[in-house]
């Protein structure tokens, strides 16, 4: 069933309830609910049909606790627009158990996911396919496992050993090669000297130049 179904038997039960004050409600409850029956079985071979496939990389490479993101795109050849509900079962390498998403699939066109992952062990693991739910008018829902098993691989963070290489390179060339200049002002060579501002220090004056 779609999400749209149980609410409308409810309310068709609703109605219902009230025959025996209004009878002719009766017969238009019996009606209304033959007709949903029917309208979710329509719906459900018309779903039969229509073809649904899942675009991700067959290996998927993350880096040990490193974020990093897992794009899944979803098509169908179905000629009206659909709902779709995406879950992805991750293996016990990442820590999150499953990541979802909905969205809206037009004909001819794809519908991107992007998932954001974390691997929180080593290793290599097979990956299922996601599945993806899809609906036309929510009365009636199908799931299907999209795409093909691939594989799960965490490996070495070389991201972080090359940001801490980066961090250990800065602290011990820190200064290599560079040397200690005076400022403008500070001296007693011709070149150096400069007219007193303001808030000068009145011990950087060179009473001698300002003499001559």
């Amino acid at each position: 069933p779609g999400p749209r179904l149980v609410p409308a038997l409810l309310a068709i039960a609703a109605v219902a309830l009230l025959a025996p004050l209004v009878p002719p409600l009766a017969p238009l409850a019996g009606l209304l609910a033959l007709a949903l029956l029917g309208a979710a079985a329509g719906e459900t071979l018309y779903l039969r049909r229509v073809a649904v496939t899942a675009e991700r990389p067959p290996v998927v490479a993350l880096s040990l606790d490193d974020e990093d993101e897992i794009d899944v795109r979803i098509r169908t050849d179905a000629a009206r627009p659909l709902e779709v509900a995406v879950r992805q079962a991750w293996p016990g390498l990442v820590g999150h158990g499953s990541a979802s998403g909905r969205g809206r699939v037009r004909p001819g066109e794809v519908l991107p996911f992007t998932f954001r992952v974390r691997g929180v062990a080593r290793g290599a693991e097979p990956l299922e396919p996601p599945w993806v739910a899809i609906t036309a008018w929510g009365l009636a829902e199908r799931c299907v496992a999209a795409g093909v098993p691939g594989e799960l691989r965490v490996t070495p963070n070389l991201r972080a050993v090359r940001r801490l290489h980066d961090q250990l390179n800065q602290f011990a060339l820190r200064g290599l090669g560079n040397r200690v200049s005076p400022r403008l002002g500070k001296g007693r060579e011709c070149d150096r000297l400069r007219d007193y501002g303001h808030d000068d220090d009145c011990r950087d004056i060179a009473w001698k130049a300002s003499a001559r």
